[in-house]
């Protein structure tokens, strides 16, 4: 019954509204035309018309906007002559009392209260909680990770990722003007990301629409955008970071050839960009939008201990350079084999792998399968069935035909559950598990050394130009 008499008084409260909107087209007061009209003088407030002893707990309730019934007299005398109760449409939801920066401003709506229950009305609270309305880019900073120290005397600046959106990927965009009434359209394709195509020229504000969203940035900093973008024909995107009321703009130019774009942005608050382009007639593509924020980096050298094999030009076979691991047993065909190492090269090569009984005394191919050498350090592990009976194992690093260098570190080879490498982890002085061959000459012992190569550290974490990490935990965690 509650819920019945709120749905019928807003149904009437909407025609109030309607004509609060219009009051200057129609007669206000004692009808003109007292017979057609005079009978409505005769007709209750609404609320006269519910028998409250009856009824205690129905409650006739009208819907309005805060503003309207603390400025418009018409809104306000229709709510207090016809109604019991009152709820102030968005006034008390979230978007109405807390900004994009987490600050509550209950002022309109405690004017509204005070108001109303002076007037003898109740206020339904409605909802402060609401999906559809939490302000994402503060919920999303109270719950962020909490910014690591920087490191004091750093005096080099690095971009590091924030925000990234592949519109071949992502296939989305946020708010949109409409496309019908301004002549353009949006599409996507998983060769070029994101399609505009505009059809006559306008304002460049009425062909517009969020681009990327819950970019959490602070109000002050400054970010560097890059956008991977091309159109037709030479133009440019205007640009706003930040929301509706505040934003850095900047206009982003593009040619006929695909470019990454860069735009550094001082943000002035928010969390969204927009992207505006009546002025141009055409296509436009956008495949990808990162955002990158500065920080300031010391430059250092970190070293590894770990074995280097330097390998030279390939002369006339795969094997010419060679690498070893010598088992500290006799393993049998059919053994089964659990093999580890963290590796990586100056180039990226792969190497096939051989069973040898001592090394240079071949058995058999194909002894762990292939291994794929990259540039950043990698942890490979490999598990299966020996198909040859040996003592060691031989890695041809003379597939890549160029000269290199191959690094190994944290070495393992398990033979039926047994350990067979000694000083896998090179700590210690004793490497007589590891030889090598340069060019087919004669097999030598390894040793493990230090060695290192130039990274970047911000906030103890390592960075390189690569993106490469490392874990601070290790300091010594590069081997060049």
């Amino acid at each position: 019954m509650d819920k019945t008499g709120r749905i019928a008084a807003a149904m009437l409260l909407t025609l109030a509204a309607l004509g609060a909107s219009a009051q200057k087209k129609y007669e206000i007061g004692i009808p003109s035309d007292p017979a057609h009209y005079g009978y409505l003088k005769e007709y209750l407030p609404l609320k006269e018309y519910v028998n409250t002893e009856k009824y205690p707990n129905f409650r006739i309730a009208g819907a309005t906007t805060a503003d309207a019934y603390l400025t418009s007299d018409l809104t306000k005398g229709m709510i207090n002559s016809n109604f019991v109760e009152t709820v102030p449409g968005n006034a008390m939801k979230m978007g109405s009392c807390v900004d994009g920066n987490g600050n509550m401003n209950f002022g309109t709506v405690t004017k509204f209260v005070n108001a109303a229950t002076g007037a003898g009305l109740n206020v339904y609270g409605h909802t402060l909680a609401w999906h559809s309305q939490q302000p994402g880019t503060w919920l999303r900073n109270l719950i962020k990770d909490k910014p690591a120290p920087e490191i004091a005397g750093a005096d080099i600046p690095v971009y590091v990722a924030l925000a990234e959106k592949d519109f071949r990927k992502t296939k989305s965009v946020g708010w949109t003007a409409d496309k019908a009434q301004y002549g353009f359209s949006l599409s996507y394709s998983d060769a070029d990301g994101l399609n505009i195509h505009t059809t006559r020229r306008c304002n460049s504000w009425e062909v517009q629409f969020v681009s990327m969203d819950n970019i959490l940035i602070e109000k002050g900093k400054t970010y560097r955008m890059t956008m991977t973008v091309r159109g037709t024909a030479s133009g440019k995107l205007h640009s706003k970071l930040g929301d509706w009321s505040v934003g850095a703009t900047a206009d982003i130019p593009f040619t006929s050839e695909w470019k990454d774009v860069t735009i550094d942005y001082k943000s002035q608050g928010g969390s969204f960009l927009l992207l505006q382009c009546g002025d141009f007639v055409g296509d436009i593509y956008i495949r990808r939008i990162v955002f990158e924020e500065k920080k300031m980096a010391v430059e250092k050298t970190e070293q590894r201990r770990c074995i280097v094999v330097n390998a030279t030009d390939r002369k006339a076979e795969v094997y010419d350079n060679q690498f070893w691991i010598v088992s500290t047993t006799n393993f049998s065909k059919g053994s089964r084999y659990e093999f580890s190492a963290d590796i990586r090269a100056d180039k990226e090569a792969s190497a096939s792998t051989q069973i040898h009984t001592s090394p240079g005394s071949y058995v058999t191919y194909d002894a762990i399968g292939n291994i794929r050498f990259t540039t950043d350090w990698r942890t490979v592990r490999l598990s299966g069935t020996l198909n040859g009976a040996g003592k060691s194992i031989a890695f041809n690093l003379s597939e890549f035909s160029g000269g290199n260098n191959y690094y190994f570190d944290n070495i393992s080879l398990k033979i039926n559950g047994k350990e067979c490498v000694r000083n896998g982890n090179l700590d210690g002085s004793d490497t007589e598990s590891f030889r090598a061959t340069i060019r087919s000459s004669t097999t030598t012992a390894l040793r493990a050394i230090s060695s290192g190569r130039t990274i970047w550290a911000i906030w103890n974490m390592f960075v390189r130009p690569c993106d490469w990490h490392a874990n601070m935990a290790r300091q010594t965690s590069s081997c060049s």
